[in-house]
């Protein structure tokens, strides 16, 4: 998938920002979950059926979102999916931002004109960028993830 003229491109570090959390802090800080991996899927509305597909298969893989080595952001453009209940917190690790105004989605270039782009991130916890994906490849999304937490594993880290 080529990067879009404002998507962060892999190895650099994505925007900072402040944001609504679902059941949680009103302008809840991105960058301060650095120190540990993070899958980040752009959902548009959970609603539709690729990104309904993708939170159900997300949740197979629960026990990775531990808050310690891995957390979850799903982001929303649509109010229903939170007075449906399609997307829910789930401590530890998994959160969602409400981007009702699209403010996120258009900093992280999922936007073109009016379409969105449904799409996965994986970050190091630097938060720098190591991959992205369609919101279909959710298997490819969370295997790149798990080989994050593998290789963070594997070296000291001190935040």
């Amino acid at each position: 998938m080529s990067a879009h003229p404002s998507q962060p491109r892999i190895g650099a570090p994505v925007p900072t920002f402040k944001a609504a959390a679902l059941s949680g802090n009103p302008a809840f800080t991105f960058d301060t979950i650095a120190g540990r991996a993070v899958l980040i899927a752009f959902l548009g509305s959970a609603g539709a059926e690729p990104s309904r597909l993708a939170l159900e298969e997300l949740m197979r893989h629960r026990t990775l979102f531990d808050h310690v080595n891995a957390c979850f952001f799903g982001v929303t453009c649509d109010p229903a999916d939170e007075a449906q209940g399609r997307i829910a917190q789930s401590l530890p690790g998994i959160r969602h931002f409400l981007d009702y105004d699209r403010t996120v989605s258009q900093l992280f270039g999922v936007l073109a004109g009016e379409t969105y782009q449904p799409q996965w991130l994986v970050l190091d916890r630097t938060l720098r960028m190591l991959a992205r994906f369609p919101i279909t490849e959710t298997v490819r999304a969370i295997a790149a993830l798990q080989q994050t937490i593998a290789s963070q594993n594997d070296h000291g880290w001190a935040p």
